[in-house]
């Protein structure tokens, strides 16, 4: 099979097999060899996606005292990556007075989450 070629197709499914075959014994020889319990692996998966639960709703239980009253409630966070606190706003308006008062939120937030680690702040319109 050349660099640009289809897998060949099997049993009705084109080239899915084939991929999934080429895929496996592209995988480092330690991840093809291991077997895992269905329960190991879902806890590799929800363990991080309990993680990231809790730090939203950390970050929750403090949002209506570090945004203004009147803007939090047109607010809601989407979650945090390396840093970076989403939030979705319904509107522009708000979205813009959000941005305008994002570095004092995120020092409030500092003060009362500091091991979550919210370093900026990324507002957008949903």
């Amino acid at each position: 099979m050349g660099a640009r070629e289809e897998p060949m197709a099997m049993d009705g499914l084109p080239g899915f097999v084939a991929a999934v075959a080429a895929g496996r014994r592209a995988l480092p020889r330690r991840l093809r060899d291991t077997s895992s319990r269905l329960g190991e692996v879902l806890e590799q998966v929800v363990g991080p996606l309990e993680a990231a639960q809790e730090r939203t709703a950390q970050i929750e239980s403090q949002w209506v005292e570090a945004v203004p009253s009147h803007v939090a409630a047109h607010c809601r966070i989407q979650g945090l990556d390396g840093g970076q606190l989403h939030v979705a706003v319904d509107s522009p308006v708000y979205a813009y007075e959000l941005r305008m008062c994002s570095r004092e939120v995120v020092g409030r937030l500092q003060r009362r989450c500091p091991r979550l680690g919210v370093r900026t702040m990324k507002v957008t319109v949903a």
